[in-house]
């Protein structure tokens, strides 16, 4: 309490009431770690003010060097990210983290590096080439925070990032092969989402992403199942918030509907005509 006399400090010292509102405690760091831990501000990292979850999303996490231990200590620092620089996904991502914070790339003379994939990327955090940077898998960041790298957010935006896209003349051409292709991404989806399958999606996650550690692995496999959707529609909501990044290199999508980009048809038909509920009867229930 701040006053320019003693007494008044003093007085509005006695007026001040405190409430205290009782919370789950977590004593196990790793158990700290969990999806599902309890948070301290939920309401500034897991959600703040993101919209809320639908269809196929990511959570990603933005990690830092050990010395960085507020946002703000981000003004000035190396932000790297992936191959595919300005626009792509890690970009968005990276948008998004700093939105949070009520921080600006430009403002704060963030410098955002292109350095590579994911695994690129962890290292590179740590031999000090970058101060922080986007993981889009727990399987990447685990490991650094084992080393003492903090994570300085863990955020579940509505964003389009996982989809088929082609152009409208394609569409109309060739709709038998683009719903084979949902067949079998769809047959792919529910084979990964299977609990009985768990041990070959964690050896093909080891193998892919050169991951001796199979508690890596685990942990990317339980990304994949929470982020997953068993029966995926488009997202409009997720389309509306990658149109506002993308406006920030491209003001004239802001002209564009993101409504007019959506095509339900296939994932309705399969969903409708039981092929999906086929799938999960094939890989789920025999288990």
């Amino acid at each position: 309490m701040a006053a320019e006399e003693r007494n008044i400090a003093e007085e509005a010292v006695g007026l001040i009431e405190i409430k205290y509102e009782p919370s789950s405690a977590v004593f196990d760091p790793s158990e700290a770690m969990r999806a599902d831990a309890p948070l301290i501000h939920p309401q500034r990292i897991r959600s703040g003010s993101l919209p809320e979850k639908t269809g196929f999303q990511t959570e990603f996490s933005l990690v830092v060097r050990p010395d960085i231990r507020i946002p703000g200590a981000l003004s000035g620092k190396r932000l790297g990210l992936g191959v595919q620089s300005i626009g792509g996904t890690l970009w968005m991502y990276a948008m998004l983290a700093l939105e949070q914070f009520g921080l600006d790339a430009t403002r704060d003379r963030i410098h955002i590096l292109v350095i590579g994939d994911q695994t690129v990327l962890g290292r590179a955090l740590e031999t000090h080439l970058i101060d922080a940077t986007i993981f889009t898998s727990s399987t990447y960041s685990l490991s650094l925070r084992q080393q003492g790298f903090p994570v300085l957010a863990e955020l579940t935006p509505s964003m389009a990032t996982t989809g088929i896209v082609v152009n409208k003349s394609y569409l109309q051409r060739n709709s038998e092969t683009l719903e084979n292709v949902m067949k079998a991404l769809m047959e792919g989806l529910t084979f990964i989402l299977a609990p009985g399958n768990k041990f070959h999606v964690v050896k093909t996650i080891m193998g892919r992403l050169k991951i001796s550690d199979p508690s890596l692995a685990e942990e990317g496999y339980a990304d994949v199942v929470r982020d997953f959707e068993p029966k995926p529609y488009p997202s409009i909501e997720g389309l509306r918030s990658l149109q506002r990044l993308m406006q920030l290199q491209n003001p004239r999508l802001a002209n564009i509907n993101p409504a007019n980009l959506i095509d339900s048809t296939f994932i309705r038909k399969l969903d409708e005509s039981g092929f999906i509920r086929q799938l999960q009867a094939r890989y789920w229930e025999r288990q």
